[in-house]
């Protein structure tokens, strides 16, 4: 792995090592997650000197892999596929806009009565870090 974003050589024991060292220690991932957020594909997307699509190879996402279109950010999506189940999370698709979001939250209302409107996706992130510190 590099600051470059160009992960095409790296293994799946350096991905198990730094995912799990930047988790949450009750989340990690497995050695076959780590297989799958390490394997590649031939980009069936391609089109060259595209900004996006110009990678000949890209993360292997085997399901809706047209929602995924940032071939050096996939496995970032890979990554919170990976630990979506221990988080009680879904992801509906491997990108976002800049639409706001509809957001729905159930618990104490101090904190999750401001996740109860339309929100901005750089919004709901920064009110879920506020919760989990308890800074509501």
């Amino acid at each position: 792995m590099n600051a470059d974003w160009d992960f095409g050589a790296s293994t799946p024991e350096q991905w198990q090592v730094a995912v799990n060292a930047t988790l949450h220690p009750d989340f990690h991932i497995d050695y076959a997650d780590a297989q799958a957020i390490a394997a590649v594909k031939p980009n069936e997307n391609y089109y060259a000197d595209h900004k996006y699509l110009s990678a000949t190879q890209v993360p292997a996402i085997n399901d809706f892999s047209d929602f995924y279109v940032y071939a050096y950010e996939d496995q970032g999506a890979l990554i919170a596929r990976a630990i979506s189940s221990e988080q009680s999370v879904t992801w509906g698709n491997g990108t976002h806009t800049a639409t706001p979001v509809a957001v729905y939250a159930f618990g104490p209302d101090g904190v999750t009565k401001p996740f109860s409107s339309m929100l901005h996706h750089t919004e709901i992130g920064q009110l879920m870090a506020k919760a989990l510190l308890g800074d509501n």
